[in-house]
């Protein structure tokens, strides 16, 4: 058949094939979606070596790259480039005006004057700056009176894991001061370190989009919220129920009703505001635990039946058989499915929708990439021969097809498999995306 291209112009065709192909293979993919991987570790300051990785960096600056330093900081963390304390100082001196950077600085000082990098004296004076900044907040009384307890009282080696815990008196005077704050830390309106009031502040400044890539940075961003008040609620309870049994030990049975009968109101003051994350009730619910045990242990007849039913509830709720377990076995998400049989909560079917099109939209660009990476294999090889004819100083032979092969080609080999596969993942009879992936 007499060839209707001169040589150039066949040249030029392959190249624009190999364009167009190239176009379509990366058009195929967001690439923001593939971000998602990474992404955690990119916050944390992580390696960025792979592609994907800086695709995960690249993402997080896009937004980061538009803070002020303080918020910038504030967000990312230490990246593991300075301790806890020294970030949170570092926001603190920045602005000590601002309650959220006082609450980190304050929470993460205790260990410092406990390990004799920082002075008493600077914790005292933290703890005055938030009680002048929020006087009806009870957490810094409850923060002063931990670091009075633990100055006050020494923790006595346990022999085994479920042994209680046990405790000498050091100095007496800090005992009673310890006390003192944390039942004047009881007549406030609510107890916090504004965990909520700080999520909402990085979600509001980083303003993430509603894209797959966005939803899982707000999942990081909620998941990396910081609590370092709980453990030191712990040891509060600890000491406090370890001294109201020493109380009724030593005769002084008013002492102890009093500290067993606040423990109801320090679990119902943590519980009003804005706390309410299910870490804290799991904490809310050891430290009613621990207040039990003291109840029984010292007669209290009134206050034993109160933690006891709260406690029962509790477990009644983690014993509960999981709720959900038919709707996400049919219509859960993969990260739905391997976190939310802890919950217990009944969640509607529509909740499941969103991480579910997320996956198949993941599957639906590899499928895409797959398609439109075949032809591409198959245009570049077609110019990898030219090219190799052309370096041996050979004229290439083109068979040239007819207008009918090629239609046929085009029908069979790309109309069709394309319209084939956006029927299959577009029609819910065929693609099962209102089922789950799994």
């Amino acid at each position: 058949m007499k060839q209707a291209f001169t040589f150039p112009q066949k040249c030029l065709f392959v190249l624009i094939l190999c364009y167009l192909a190239a176009r379509a293979f990366f058009l195929c993919f967001d690439w923001k979606t593939y971000a998602i991987f990474p992404i955690v570790n990119t916050l944390d300051g992580g390696n960025s070596n792979s592609l994907i990785a800086s695709l995960g960096e690249k993402a997080w600056d896009q937004k980061l790259g538009k803070l002020d330093p303080v918020t910038r900081k504030f967000i990312e963390g230490t990246k593991g480039e300075v301790s806890l304390f020294q970030w949170s100082r570092e926001l603190y001196l920045s602005d000590p005006q601002n309650r959220i950077y006082l609450a980190y600085y304050t929470g993460f000082l205790i260990q410092e004057v406990l390990d004799g990098n920082e002075s008493r004296e600077t914790f005292f004076e933290a703890i005055r700056r938030w009680k002048q900044l929020d006087p009806d907040n009870a957490m810094p009384y409850l923060y002063a009176a931990c670091m009075e307890l633990k100055l006050g009282m020494k923790e006595l080696e346990r022999k085994y894991d479920k042994d209680p815990y046990t405790y000498s008196i050091l100095d007496q005077a800090a005992v009673n001061r310890g006390i003192k704050e944390y039942q004047a830390g009881l007549k406030k309106k609510y107890s916090s370190t504004y965990s909520q009031e700080s999520l909402k502040f990085k979600l509001q400044r980083l303003n993430l989009e509603n894209t797959p890539l966005g939803i899982m940075q707000r999942l990081i961003v909620s998941a990396r919220e910081l609590l370092p008040n709980l453990n030191y609620e712990r040891d509060l309870a600890r000491r406090l129920t370890f001294l109201a049994k020493e109380f009724h030990r030593t005769g002084n049975q008013k002492a102890a009703k009093t500290l067993v009968r606040s423990g109801r109101d320090h679990i119902l003051l943590r519980l009003k505001k804005d706390d309410q994350i299910l870490i804290t009730l799991l904490v809310q619910n050891a430290v009613c635990g621990l207040w039990l045990e003291a109840a029984v242990e010292t007669g209290d007849q009134e206050m034993t039946p109160v933690y006891q039913k709260a406690s029962d509830h509790f477990q009644a709720w983690r014993k509960k058989e999981d709720p959900n377990g038919k709707n996400l076995a049919r219509y859960a998400g993969i990260l739905s499915s391997m976190i939310l049989p802890a919950l217990r909560w009944e969640i509607p079917i529509s909740y499941y929708e969103p991480e579910r099109m997320v996956n198949y939209l993941i599957l639906d660009q590899l499928a895409l990439g797959l398609f439109f990476g075949e032809i591409m294999l198959a245009v570049v090889l077609f110019l990898i021969l030219t090219l190799a004819y052309l370096i041996r100083h050979q004229k290439p032979e083109y068979q040239i097809l007819s207008p009918k092969a090629v239609l046929k080609s085009l029908l069979f080999g790309l109309i069709l498999p394309f319209a084939g596969y956006l029927l299959l993942t577009h029609v819910p009879i065929l693609s099962g995306r209102e089922l789950n992936l799994m």
